[in-house]
């Protein structure tokens, strides 16, 4: 992944620059509402997000914190392409 290593990355705990909300054991009734919530808040509307999946249940949080943080910036990328 292309992302600035954190301090820690050896599996040490760290403090992430961002916020990460992680989602788990949620229906998609009760997720819509609380995802909209989420986006609507200042304080969290920047976060990183995700749900736990069957892909990624075995994922460190540092993995999962730099697959979204990748993912974003790949979309801020393509996001600058299209103006």
């Amino acid at each position: 992944l292309d992302t600035p290593q954190l301090p820690g990355a050896s599996g040490t705990a760290v403090g992430f620059p961002e916020m990460l909300i992680l989602l788990n054991g949620f229906t998609m009734k009760e997720l819509d509402p609380l995802l909209d919530r989420i986006r609507t808040l200042k304080e969290t509307r920047q976060a990183l997000k995700a749900m736990v999946t069957e892909h990624n249940r075995s994922w460190t949080i540092l993995h999962l914190r730099n697959v979204l943080y990748q993912e974003m910036m790949d979309l801020k990328k393509q996001q600058e392409k299209a103006r």
